[in-house]
């Protein structure tokens, strides 16, 4: 899927985690994210989000996430 900048899309990945003390492995999983955001850039490490941007030429975004690819498991534009 070709992505613009600004698109608003959703991006379902899974997150790292690491747990302190004495831990059954057997129910430990690592956490389901959703991300909901404007689409900023893609590069070879991951896609960059954001909640709030600057619509006249995207210099600014209020908040910059950043998702690896290796987490990611499914990306779609939203409307």
């Amino acid at each position: 899927m070709k992505l613009k900048q600004g698109d608003f899309i959703r991006i379902d990945w899974i997150d790292a985690v690491g747990a302190g003390g004495w831990t059954s492995h057997h129910k430990y999983e690592p956490p389901r994210i959703v991300t909901i955001g404007h689409y900023i850039k893609e590069d070879r490490q991951g896609i960059y989000t954001a909640p709030s941007i600057d619509r006249n030429d995207f210099e600014y975004v209020l908040g910059l996430d950043f998702i690896p690819k290796g987490c990611i498991k499914r990306v779609r534009r939203l409307k």
